[in-house]
């Protein structure tokens, strides 16, 4: 089956219209009403639903307002199984089953869709994953996981929010085979959440890493001028192995060469901007000292760093993605 995906924009909608429309909506899962003492078509949202396979991911963002699941919606909706709630903005407090929950951007809980809840929530935004109780319960080890919370102070939580939202930038586009082993990958990940301890089998581990690759250089990028960026800071930042990273990252030649190509071509960029010292380049982009940085740049632009505003127009075209468009525009016919 051809991965599917709906859509549903409130902005498609008549303004008096939309509060309706949002709530039938939601209506097989919530009964949503507005906050006290706004109109009852204050309460809208936005829905954008993927199935692949046995993969089911939901992307929402709405207003204010309160969503409950009582015992008569319980028993009529005839759905089962978990929704993993991951709340990418806003906040959340109310009752799940007896428990009180209050929680905030990067926290996960879990739903039991055979259990109540009555929240009530801020303007903001969440990721959703549907998955079927008995897997569920087998991956985590234990059942009754109504009303679980994962803070987002704990690595873990940090570990399965990237993924997850890897993997709806790809959930349309991976086989159903993969789509199947990404739900025992977020199993296991919720797993160790429970220990801050990852369990992933080699297969699980491979479909992991291919997912969160790219957010392993994102986090490289942003952390290019710490001196203490290293492999150890990487794999701890993602809960893996030292040797799960560097298989990550063999295809770009290994995790220094990934952090030394990406220092040295954000110091070509600064240094044509010609606004700073090479010491203070050499800084910002994580080396520890001036002639360290000197050798590293001279090995691989064939120049020294002095020389680099001047190269720049006369060897090197663009030495990264960031100064093509540039490039385009100083190349381009200029009209008569």
């Amino acid at each position: 089956m051809e991965a599917i995906e709906v859509v549903f924009s409130h902005d498609s909608v008549d303004a008096h219209d939309r509060g309706d429309y949002w709530r039938e909506m939601t209506r097989p899962v919530f009964d949503i009403v507005a906050l006290d003492g706004l109109r009852a078509n204050t309460a809208v949202g936005d829905l954008r639903s993927r199935a692949n396979g046995e993969l089911f991911l939901g992307r929402t963002t709405f207003s204010s307002q309160k969503f409950t699941r009582s015992q008569r919606k319980v028993q009529v909706s005839g759905l089962d199984g978990y929704i993993l709630q991951f709340l990418t903005s806003g906040e959340m407090r109310g009752n799940v089953g007896k428990e009180y929950l209050q929680l905030g951007p990067g926290d996960i809980w879990i739903l039991d869709l055979s259990r109540t809840c009555e929240n009530q929530a801020s303007s903001g935004a969440r990721l959703t994953m549907m998955i079927e109780r008995d897997r569920l319960e087998k991956l985590m080890g234990r059942p009754d996981l109504h009303g679980q919370v994962f803070r987002r102070r704990q690595p873990v939580t940090r570990i399965l929010f990237d993924y997850m939202v890897e993997l709806w930038s790809v959930s349309l586009d991976i086989t159903p085979g993969a789509a199947s082993l990404s739900i025992d990958v977020v199993g296991n990940l919720l797993r160790g959440g429970q220990s801050d301890r990852l369990r992933l089998s080699p297969e699980e581990e491979l479909n992991f890493l291919e997912t969160i690759r790219g957010r392993i250089l994102r986090f490289v990028d942003q952390q290019l001028e710490d001196p203490n960026l290293s492999v150890e800071m990487i794999a701890d930042r993602f809960c893996i192995s030292k040797s799960s990273l560097y298989r990550a990252m063999e295809m770009d030649g290994g995790v220094a060469t990934v952090v030394r190509e990406r220092r040295l071509a954000k110091a070509f960029s600064l240094l044509v901007r010609g606004d700073m010292k090479i010491a203070q380049v050499a800084y910002a982009c994580g080396f520890s000292n001036s002639q360290q940085f000197f050798k590293a740049f001279h090995r691989k632009f064939g120049f020294p760093p002095s020389e680099a505003r001047y190269a720049n127009a006369r060897n090197i075209i663009a030495p990264n993605l960031g100064d093509l468009l540039s490039h385009f525009e100083r190349s381009a016919p200029r009209s008569l």
